[in-house]
């Protein structure tokens, strides 16, 4: 079995207002990969989709600026572990973090996505087998300058849903430790302490003493979790955030 394409594809809706941003989960990158024998395996990433699709496209410049669909073709997609490798090397000079890994990452869920099929098997089989016969999901939203339509906005994703736990985050979440701390506030008491309740910063607090002093206020709230408070490289305010925060 070998790859003959590779496609990506740059999907967006564009902004109402004019903005030169859109919302999250308004743009994402899809990768598509087919089989001599029709198999077709699909990959995503969520990353800037014009820059995915031109990594893909792109002519290759040299052994470390390579094109991925120069180095997928002709390829057996069941050799997941030794095409990510080779993905890896042969991106050298634009790669190693970003951009670059967002879009190794959309043809490695391709290449399983591939594999689940050829072996008939879910592709939780090939990566060990299941841990469980049910997870626990959560809504998520998000939150506007207006309290009380951020807290509408809750209440009706648990209505929705079902739920009985939401994750917030997105600006204007994360630009102001006044506002940060209010919306938090806010929600927990309108929606009562047993629904748990979780933040997503996005990286947006600029510091670990602005990180930490936040986290520290929050800590009253119950919060059930805060996904990236820091860059996702900086190891060592995770660490001091974990041993100084409950």
């Amino acid at each position: 079995m070998k790859i003959v394409k590779v496609e990506a594809f740059a999907l967006r809706v564009p902004p109402e207002d004019g903005s030169v941003e859109v919302e999250w989960g308004m743009d994402c990158s899809l990768v598509k990969i087919t089989t001599d024998n029709g198999l077709i395996g699909w990959g995503e990433t969520d990353s800037n989709p014009a820059i995915i699709k031109t990594i893909f496209d792109m002519p290759t410049s040299h052994y470390l600026s390579y094109s991925l669909k120069d180095l997928l073709i002709g390829e057996n997609p069941l050799d997941i572990g030794r095409l990510w490798n080779k993905m890896y090397l042969k991106t050298l000079h634009y790669g190693r973090a970003g951009v670059a890994i967002h879009a190794i990452s959309a043809v490695d869920i391709a290449l399983w996505d591939i594999a689940g099929q050829y072996y008939n098997v879910p592709v939780y089989q090939l990566l060990g087998g299941k841990y469980r016969d049910k997870i626990k999901t959560y809504g998520t939203f998000i939150p506007y300058d207006d309290m009380d339509k951020t807290i509408e906005t809750a209440k009706r994703a648990l209505a929705d849903g079902g739920f009985d736990t939401l994750k917030f985050g997105g600006t204007p979440f994360g630009l102001d430790e006044k506002y940060d701390i209010e919306v938090v506030r806010r929600l927990r008491e309108a929606l009562g302490d047993e629904i748990g309740l979780a933040v997503d910063v996005s990286k947006l607090w600029p510091d670990f003493g602005s990180a930490l002093s936040r986290m520290k206020k929050m800590e009253e709230y119950n919060l059930a979790w805060v996904e990236e408070p820091c860059l996702a490289t900086d190891y060592d305010s995770y660490r001091r955030l974990a041993s100084m925060v409950k």
